[in-house]
């Protein structure tokens, strides 16, 4: 299957291309192979729930990023309004 997979990742022939067509996007055959073999080695490469439980693992540490930035910069914001009112 991991073969399969990186045929479909490097778009030769595939509907699952980027654009669309065929080979005109997504990423290079070498690139593909590379994604698929640390696939392997983490050993989800045959297992599409193993695979998406990667997927959301480390998807989940760049969300978490975001909102905890989101509600410092909310903070921060709330503290200069509250300031800029005190003292005009």
């Amino acid at each position: 299957m991991g073969e399969a997979v990186a045929r479909a990742a490097a778009g030769a022939g595939s509907p699952y291309s980027i654009s669309g067509v065929g080979g005109a996007g997504g990423i290079k055959k070498e690139v593909a192979q590379q994604v698929v073999k640390k696939w392997e080695e983490a050993g989800v490469a045959d297992d599409p729930g193993a695979l998406q439980k990667l997927f959301l693992k480390q998807s989940a540490v760049p969300i978490f990023g975001t909102v905890l930035q989101t509600l410092i910069d909310a903070a921060a914001t709330y503290s200069i309004w509250t300031s800029a009112l005190y003292f005009s």
